[in-house]
């Protein structure tokens, strides 16, 4: 065997067992593998034939067939050359063996037949994470079966490989809206998607909590300039995600590259890569501040009106203030006198009223969600990702029912009025920033795409998802801005808020959204366990005591925000501008641009676009500490 295909070629470890005479043939003692026979002549690959010591027959047909499968693709394998008195089976197996056509990407079985692109990319898959790992076919050591010495022997020691697929590379299926009655499929066998359900994949993705704060951008910036707003944003993320999806192609980087920060890593270096994970995790630990606050929300008025239920009390509900179809404006809301004649210890001392409040519901949240957090692998909550579209229609089902109830109310002349709509405002870069959140996938479009049937319409698919999001933004922004009846400033950053705790709809859409974040959640804790503790330790669990730790420190500063911090508005436009800044508008123009400028494709217009998405990105940060929200 030469020692190019021993370097290139990774070997499996043997399966213990007996050979027919009894020796052992277990991991740690296996024959040392044939040298070559200089004096005979080339086999038929030009490559020196070896002298191989005749091999006896596997006690068991099970130890006789080895084969090495990843990902559930069974790839042809190859030991090395062999006399012709030696048959396949007798050969040391290996996990894979190709080999590459020269000049191109293409790589082909020993049989002579070219591998398909799925086995190719498992191939590159393997060679990348072997390397990473340190090397996944082992070390063998020759020792003297005597003394224990290296030195020439008998046997020789094998030292067990690492190779392992990281967990990092978050699967598909957290983004993938569970479908119970949809044909699963066959062992070895990738699970693909059609078209309609990848679209509806990345609108499910990007349709998050930003969804309630939609209106209350479009009083922020005024209704022209947040509809500007509203299309400047559709338009640069669906540029970047663009620029994203195809920069593996258009830079020609050999596959496999599940996620972006690979191809940074590749084109730029593992510093860049770092940083995409560090961001990323930024962005999933801000998404879940949010999730806490609006599910301490929900819980707080749920629980709230059930108890009221059921004493049969809502005088908490008589508000001195006008109430249209359940809607009101909290800042109207007129506190009545306190009369000093009447005792209020009996109910200021409630023991519900200590122990059910805006700043314990946080806490209760604890004993439900910090369990889920520490569940190894939370596949089964992979089932509830449906459950996002069924909110989300929800949702737009509510908005124009309520719409049409209220009717329209919009003034652009009569600034006296109180329906007075400003045209054009200062404050829209408080949109820009939540927009850069609530339309970004950049870190996970590689995942939902390759998972798509026909790869050949991935751009028009993400085309069409960004345009779904759009609309479904813009369309519940404006249209309940529209109706609102009452001043446009009481327009809560969580619309909900808006409405009383007996509404019907809107108790609904509360509870709803509870139990589908309650759902999400623990996948967004995966996601950030996933990334971070690969990148410290290697591996997504690295023991109890530290997933706790990370756990810990996550479910305390979700805490501390809810209690202290309630105000969803600005830990969108805050998180959303600063991870944006990275993701949306640094990392994939730089990528692109070191890229195209290596293999001479860079032009002055592609660098001064980029570039400027760069300053854009940057400045829409800055702007956050500059403007100040209603």
């Amino acid at each position: 065997m030469s020692k190019r295909a021993t370097e290139r070629t990774p070997l499996l470890k043997p399966p213990s067992g007996k050979l027919g005479s009894g020796t052992d043939l277990s991991a740690s003692a296996i024959r040392r593998p044939p040298r070559p026979d200089r004096g005979n002549a080339s086999d038929v690959e030009g490559r020196p034939s070896v002298r191989r010591q005749p091999r006896r027959k596997l006690a068991s047909e099970s130890d006789a067939s080895r084969s090495a499968a990843l990902g559930g693709a069974k790839l042809s394998q190859r030991g090395g050359a062999t006399t012709g008195s030696e048959s396949e089976s007798e050969r040391p197996r290996r996990p894979y063996h190709y080999h590459q056509v020269p000049g191109t990407h293409r790589f082909r079985h020993d049989s002579g037949a070219e591998a398909s692109d799925t086995e190719v990319a498992t191939f590159n898959r393997f060679n990348y994470i072997s390397k990473v790992m340190g090397g996944s076919s082992g070390r063998l050591t020759r020792r003297n079966s005597d003394t224990g010495s290296e030195a020439e022997g008998e046997t020789v020691t094998w030292e067990p490989p690492h190779f392992t697929i990281p967990d990092h590379l978050i699967p598909a299926e957290f983004f993938i809206p569970y479908r119970p009655f949809a044909h699963a499929p066959r062992p070895g066998e990738e699970s693909k998607n059609s078209s309609v359900v990848t679209i509806f994949a990345i609108w499910n993705t990007m349709m998050g909590t930003s969804i309630l704060s939609m209106p209350w951008l479009v009083e922020q910036s005024g209704f022209i300039s947040s509809i500007a707003t509203f299309i400047l944003m559709a338009i640069v993320c669906t540029f970047t995600a663009f620029r994203v999806l195809t920069m593996q192609k258009r830079l020609r980087i050999p596959p496999p590259t599940h996620d972006f920060q690979n191809i940074m890593r590749d084109v730029l270096s593992k510093y860049w890569e770092y940083f995409g994970i560090i961001f990323s995790v930024l962005v999933l630990v801000g998404a879940m501040l949010v999730y806490w606050v609006l599910m301490t929300n929900f819980l707080y008025k749920s629980v709230d009106y059930f108890y009221d239920l059921a004493i049969g009390n809502f005088s908490k509900y008589d508000i001195n203030t006008t109430v249209i179809n359940g809607a009101y404006c909290p800042e109207d809301v007129v506190v009545p006198a306190v009369d000093e004649t009447v005792d209020l210890t009996a109910a200021s001392d409630s023991f519900y009223d200590k122990l059910w409040n805006t700043q314990t519901a946080p806490l209760f949240l604890i004993v439900l969600l910090y369990p889920l957090l520490n569940i190894k692998s939370p596949t089964f909550f992979t089932k509830f990702t449906g459950m996002g579209t069924i909110s989300v229609l929800y949702m737009l089902i509510f908005v124009t029912t309520k719409s049409a109830q209220f009717g329209i109310h919009v003034s652009f002349s009569d600034s006296t009025a109180y329906d007075y709509v400003q045209l054009f405002r200062p404050n829209f870069p408080v949109a820009m920033g939540t927009l850069s959140l609530a339309m970004f996938i950049h870190n996970c479009v590689c995942r939902i795409m390759e998972s798509n049937e026909h790869q050949e319409k991935n751009v028009r698919d993400l085309f069409i998802a960004y345009f779904l999001v759009f609309i479904t933004y813009l369309y519940i922004g404006l249209l309940f801005f529209m109706a609102w009846p009452f001043a446009k400033t009481c327009i809560q950053d969580n619309f909900l808020d808006n409405f009383l705790g007996t509404d019907p709809m809107s108790l609904v859409a509360r509870m709803f959204l509870f139990f589908q974040m309650c759902t999400v959640f623990p996948l967004l804790g995966f996601m950030i366990r996933a990334q971070l503790m690969t990148f410290i330790f290697g591996t997504t669990y690295p023991g109890p005591g530290r997933v706790l730790l990370l756990n810990t420190f996550v479910v305390l500063a979700c805490v501390l925000v809810a209690v202290f911090y309630p105000h969803i508005g600005q830990l969108l436009r805050f998180s959303g501008a600063f991870c944006g800044m990275a993701w949306i508008f640094t990392f994939p123009c730089v990528t692109y641009m070191v890229g195209a400028y290596r293999r001479g494709q860079l032009r002055w217009p592609g660098a001064l676009l980029h570039s400027a998405l760069i300053v854009l990105g940057v400045v829409n940060l800055v702007l956050q500490f500059v403007v100040k929200t209603d």
